[in-house]
């Protein structure tokens, strides 16, 4: 049992000055289920750890989840690097490969031809033996990455070096970025807008392979 998982679910409780009966009505479970978490006497489940992100929206995911960092979020903690197309120095183009959804999981593009191509920094890309050009689709990781954002994806794909990073994932053929995180063996890809739900990875049911890590975005103003 992860005592101290049980442990930021009551601090999360105590924070926001509810009783265990006010916290069980809002995350949709009993008073004596969320006693019993709070004596460690069993752990919360996936839907009440999906349900205090979704409705307390400053909840630091990552903290709940995995206890790094803090209780709430700080604006701009998950700010990727921003570069312009054409930023000075060696050029190269990069085939935009797909969109890739910001929300829902999307297919990706089933023909060879790129979408289009960005010029980039070659400096950048330096030490990268591959690597991925995106275009997203959607609002799910707003406010820090923009529908129509271009991302670059690396090509780590090692589960344990992805964890708590920003990734493209490909579930059961759809595309999709998310942040990695895992609690007590339970994988989640958390989006960074708190309007939309994280989602629940289960790789006895779902096909998911890592595409690779978020290295920087591309926004053209």
């Amino acid at each position: 049992m992860d005592v101290l998982l049980c442990d930021r679910m009551r601090n999360v409780r105590k924070y926001l000055g509810l009783t265990q009966a006010e916290f069980a009505e809002k995350i949709s479970a009993s008073q004596g289920g969320i006693a019993q978490i709070e004596g460690h006497r069993k752990e919360p489940s996936k839907n009440m750890l999906i349900q205090i992100i979704t409705l307390w929206n400053n909840v630091n995911a990552n903290w709940l989840l995995t206890g790094e960092g803090e209780m709430f979020d700080k604006p701009g903690s998950d700010s990727p690097r921003i570069v312009e197309p054409g930023e000075a120095g060696e050029f190269i183009d990069v085939p935009v490969v797909a969109e890739i959804s910001a929300g829902v999981p999307m297919p990706g593009c089933s023909g060879t031809e790129p979408l289009s191509t960005v010029c980039v920094n070659a400096t950048l890309l330096r030490g990268l033996k591959q690597y991925y050009c995106f275009r997203i689709n959607g609002q799910s990781m707003e406010p820090e990455i923009k529908h129509n954002d271009l991302v670059i994806i690396d090509g780590t794909n090692d589960l344990g070096s992805l964890e708590g990073q920003i990734a493209a994932w490909r579930i059961d053929g759809d595309l999709t970025l998310k942040r990695l995180m895992i609690s007590h063996k339970t994988t989640f890809l958390v989006p960074i807008n708190k309007t939309f739900d994280p989602i629940v990875v289960d790789f006895n049911i779902n096909h998911v392979t890592p595409i690779g890590r978020l290295r920087f975005l591309i926004r053209s103003y």
